[in-house]
């Protein structure tokens, strides 16, 4: 019965991915403009299928060289990569689809330059224009800016309320943050075994004038050596759990906020449970639970009193990270490393 009702769906998806791929134009090049919002191994049918399914979704592209008849080049299956934006290259190497009648809700007027790499005034480096003409091309192009900043947000539907949310405002006028291993001699000493944010501190403001906030990085060049997980090398830093709050501590007592870093790559090493730590794990979770990175990294946080992380490597940061810093009432900043999609 169970192998009749799968035959049967199949049946009744087949007409609809069939119109999907009848609908999607192909063209060669690849598209290298937004986010991925899918990476994953399907034919063709399927992914315009997922495509079309999904309002977000501008195309997708694959590596191979033929519209007609597509070169399967993982297992029999394209490798797809479902994009956000119509930004298109000419490699001929890739073959890409289009969805029919999408429009980016944020493409760039041509009066910005046409992309989003262009938002600038263009005419401002006008040496024949007058002062009065270059007042005039500015005032229209900020005009302009700001009629597609109103647009852009209203159609993506936007909610700017967590830049209300008062623990995180410090990040609105935090300019200057440094990153610090923890056997820098200037913020430890080894041979008192104590940590010196007083003698770092003083350190940065002759050097520069003083830091915001400082993003403190345990896990390099460690992490991968053996089975202890990111979690576990931030822990053994001096002090373990009490040293760490009490080097948050001395950091807040001077204003200055404290980061400390998520690796994202850390997949070969063991997983987080609670109760690996003598902190509380979280609402929800019982002893011996296995933690996701979002649920681990939150209870770390709240369990020194640290303000955020620095995503290595990372363009975005997964919701479910700030999700489970509000889950324990310790709101926290979410800094990815990589550049703005």
């Amino acid at each position: 019965m169970e192998l009749l009702l799968r035959l049967l769906l199949l049946l009744l998806a087949a007409p609809a991915a069939a119109a999907a791929a009848a609908a999607m134009p192909c063209k060669r090049g690849a598209l290298v403009g937004g986010d991925n919002l899918k990476v994953a191994n399907m034919t063709l049918a399927v992914a315009q299928a997922w495509c079309e399914g999904d309002k977000r979704c501008a195309g997708f592209t694959a590596e191979s060289s033929s519209c007609a008849a597509p070169a399967p080049s993982v297992g029999g299956l394209l490798h797809c990569y479902f994009k956000d934006q119509l930004d298109a290259n000419t490699d001929a190497r890739w073959t890409t689809w289009l969805k029919r009648g999408y429009t980016d809700p944020c493409a760039v007027p041509k009066q910005l330059g046409g992309t989003r790499d262009q938002l600038r005034p263009p005419a401002v480096l006008n040496t024949s224009a007058t002062a009065a003409e270059l007042a005039a091309t500015v005032a229209l192009w900020r005009d302009t800016l700001g009629k597609w900043r109103s647009g852009c947000r209203a159609q993506l539907q936007l909610n700017d309320s967590v830049y209300e949310i008062p623990a995180l405002k410090w990040t609105q006028q935090s300019f200057i943050q440094p990153q610090v291993h923890p056997w820098d001699r200037f913020v430890y000493d080894p041979i008192a075994r104590n940590w010196t944010v007083d003698r770092y501190l003083a350190d940065l403001r002759q050097r520069y004038g003083g830091i915001d906030a400082v993003l403190v990085w345990p896990t390099f060049p460690q992490l991968g050596l053996d089975d202890r997980n990111q979690f576990d090398y931030i822990r053994s830093v001096p002090g373990g759990v009490p040293g760490l709050r009490a080097l948050v501590a001395a950091f807040h007592e001077q204003g200055v906020k404290v980061l400390l870093p998520y690796n994202p790559w850390d997949k070969g090493t063991r997983r987080e449970r609670c109760g690996d730590a003598s902190y509380p794990c979280g609402p929800g979770l019982q002893h011996g639970d296995l933690m996701s990175d979002p649920d681990a990294m939150a209870a770390l946080l709240t369990a020194i009193d640290a303000d955020g992380f620095n995503g290595d490597t990372m363009k975005k940061i997964n919701k479910d990270f700030f999700d489970a810093s509000i889950a324990r009432e310790h709101p926290i900043a979410m800094e990815p490393e990589g550049p703005t999609p």
